[in-house]
């Protein structure tokens, strides 16, 4: 099933709080950046994770999150993301990954190995190519420890 459309107005002012969230990310502003995020957020019609862009706004909320060591609210804007995405193959290896590096931020260090592992089994290194080294790193050597392979795998 197809998302439905924004409205050119309230898409329009979707792409600015993205804009102003970004910016205000890159300062260091996270107070403005959480709320222009958010903004962007209730920009959105109901049902909201039907509509169009509510898949990248409830991501870029979690990485938000994530980034500033929220780990229990990026969790429960995964979830939102999740619906948002529905049943895609790509939203699943996305949305996996994205979880794992939540968890691994969060200090969750054997629930981020084991998410990881799942992805690393079923796409090789795939999901984390252009993604922080650390990542694949951190599961790759503990995969050794734990006697899951060489790390040439």
């Amino acid at each position: 099933m197809g998302k439905i459309p924004l409205d050119k107005d309230v898409e329009s002012f979707v792409y600015k709080c993205g804009t102003k969230a970004r910016e205000s990310m890159s300062a260091g502003d996270f107070d403005s950046a959480e709320k222009f995020y958010l903004e962007a957020w209730s920009a959105l019609p109901y049902p909201k994770e039907s509509h169009d862009h509510a898949h990248s706004i409830s991501v870029a909320v979690t990485k938000f999150y994530r980034e500033i060591g929220e780990t229990e609210k990026s969790l429960s804007w995964l979830k939102i993301a999740k619906k948002a995405y529905g049943n895609s193959i790509a939203g699943e290896a996305s949305l996996g990954f994205l979880l794992a590096t939540i968890l691994y931020e969060g200090g969750r260090f054997d629930q981020a190995y084991e998410e990881f592992d799942k992805l690393f089994k079923k796409y090789n290194k795939r999901p984390f190519q252009g993604e922080k080294n650390e990542y694949l790193e951190f599961y790759l050597n503990k995969r050794v420890k734990e006697g899951g392979g060489d790390e040439a795998s």
